[in-house]
């Protein structure tokens, strides 16, 4: 250990000298534009450098960081005439602050700022941390003899170092990573950030300050454009650049922070307060943006293994049913015992080609939103076609007249022909199927005369991969896809699925869907028998 220990000094002696050197100079910049100095230091950038540096370091080089950072920080103030009192309080604050929020974010590994929840833990953390922080700062801010009362100071310095946390921190994490380099997308990130900075100085052209402060807002539409655009990376460049321009302008007495009309404890208030609830949006949107994108390509590379595996099972599953057909309709002299084992071949392998299906229906609907083809059609002619291709154990039992919808015909029947299954598979016939006409809507009502849904699973209905179980003994189970695949079919069609209790037992399943503006027979389109069917 003894000769280990020169080395890790060696290692970790310079990258502590430069974060003190830049936590020093982050402090002597945040004073020297102090918008504020009456109600004691604000914006307090050196935060972020000090998280920064702990972050992006090996816990145990935590010790030798924390003391070069803080022996700077105590040798400025003492230099500048700061008693020694004040001066071990605020190298205390800072260390508890600072270690705080390095400990937490590092805990709830938060410190990936590419997801949202991580961001909104970061913002915890800094919160705590400069909280932390504020309460032992502030003593020493009460005995150097500043005239500003010890809350305020706490505040104002929970606001200060937060603040800048948020601002410099993920910034200087990025950077660790190598993660600023935006590629092919430097030049418009260029521009990004010069028309962010040209839109957070706008208002200090303007004299009015209500004015000022609605142009103030005109800062958002770069930084969105930057948190969607470039991501993670972008939000965090704006929300370094405004936060500091920010500061600056109020220091030169322009933009909508100037205390005029407020004191300069409620305008530091406003201002620390709304860069802050700025900084944690605009991050919130740059994650979220990065986590739609890694889902989406999460969806596309399991609808394209669903797709490969699917081929793969019906190339040597389409003959298999095939010469199970052949066989059926001739006369081979089979006895009853080979009959019935054919008829299981084929019973089965048709089910097998109907879960292909629903995991095909199911990759595809995860990829991208199911965009319908609508047409106008009368739901009773069209559901009662469909039910007689389940035989006699499903019957429509009421139709409305003129009970007419624009929907996409494929969606439409893949939609009943899954409630219907379902309610064969996990009810028990008759399944008596309903077209009623409720107000600006058509429902087409599925019910079964099973044991019903239980309880447990009625919140979990339409998650995909989820079964509440069968319940008829000769059922065959699917992968529970139908519900889910239906639900989302209906949904881009702008309608849905719900399920509903039946007082008389059973389950009911009920497709809404909104009714056709017109309703005359010549605007009918497909009346009855779908235009173009998909056999399964």
């Amino acid at each position: 250990m003894s000769a280990q220990l020169p080395a890790m000094l060696g290692r970790v002696g310079p990258r502590a000298a430069v974060i003190a050197v830049l936590y020093v100079a982050a402090g002597a910049y945040a004073e020297a534009v102090q918008p504020f100095p009456e109600v004691g230091s604000g914006f307090w950038p050196a935060s972020g450098v000090a998280v920064a540096g702990l972050l992006t370091a090996p816990r145990r080089w935590w010790p030798a960081i924390l003391a070069a950072i803080v022996t700077a920080q105590a040798g400025v103030d003492l230099l500048r005439g700061g008693g020694p009192a004040p001066v071990a309080l605020w190298a205390t604050a800072n260390l508890v602050g600072h270690l705080a929020c390095a400990v937490l974010v590092e805990r709830w590994q938060a410190a990936a700022v590419e997801r949202a929840a991580s961001v909104v833990r970061f913002s915890v953390a800094a919160l705590i941390g400069s909280s932390a922080g504020a309460v032992i700062g502030a003593v020493g801010v009460v005995l150097s003899g500043a005239e500003v009362g010890y809350l305020a100071t706490v505040g104002k310095w929970a606001l200060g170092d937060g603040l800048g946390t948020l601002a410099v921190a993920p910034l200087g994490v990025l950077a660790a990573r190598g993660e600023l380099l935006l590629g092919a997308r430097r030049l418009e990130a260029l521009l990004v950030l010069l028309a962010t900075g040209v839109a957070v100085m706008l208002p200090s052209v303007v004299a009015n300050l209500r004015v000022a402060a609605l142009v103030h807002t005109v800062v958002l539409v770069p930084m969105l454009w930057a948190a969607v655009r470039l991501r993670v990376t972008g939000a965090v460049a704006t929300v370094f650049l405004v936060t500091n321009v920010t500061v600056v302008v109020t220091w030169l007495g322009g933009g909508p922070f100037v205390p005029v009309g407020l004191t300069p404890v409620q305008a530091s208030a406003l201002m620390h307060g709304f860069l802050a609830v700025l900084a944690v949006t605009v991050l919130l949107l740059g994650s979220r943006t990065v986590e739609s994108e890694h889902y989406q390509a999460l969806a596309d590379d399991r609808a394209t293994l669903l797709a490969t595996v699917s081929h793969e099972l019906r190339t040597p599953l389409t003959p298999i049913i095939g010469y199970a057909q052949l066989l059926r309709r001739r006369e081979l002299g089979l006895d009853e015992e080979a009959r019935a084992a054919l008829e299981v071949v084929h019973r089965n392998g048709v089910h097998l080609s109907a879960l292909i299906d629903d995991l095909v229906a199911a990759g595809e609907a995860q990829r991208r939103d199911p965009r319908p083809t609508p047409r106008r059609l009368d739901l009773g002619p069209v559901v009662r076609d469909l039910v007689t291709e389940h035989g006699g154990d499903v019957e429509v039992v009421h139709a409305d007249d003129h009970a007419t919808v624009d929907v996409d015909p494929l969606h439409l029947q893949q939609i009943l022909t899954n409630l219907i299954t379902n309610a064969l598979r996990h009810g028990a016939p008759p399944v008596e199927v309903a077209v009623v006409k409720v107000r600006d809507r058509v429902e087409v009502r599925v019910d079964d005369h099973g044991e019903g849904v239980p309880e447990e699973f009625v919140g979990v209905l339409f998650d995909e991969f989820t079964q509440a179980g069968s319940h008829t003994a000769g059922s065959r189970r699917g992968l529970g896809l139908g519900l889910s695949i239906s639900r989302r079919l209906a949904q881009a069609n702008g309608g849905d699925v719900v399920h509903r209790h039946r007082e008389a037992g059973g389950t009911r399943f009920v497709l809404t869907l909104p009714r056709a503006t017109a309703t005359s027979a010549r605007n009918l389109t497909g009346r009855g028998r779908f235009a173009s069917r998909s056999q399964r």
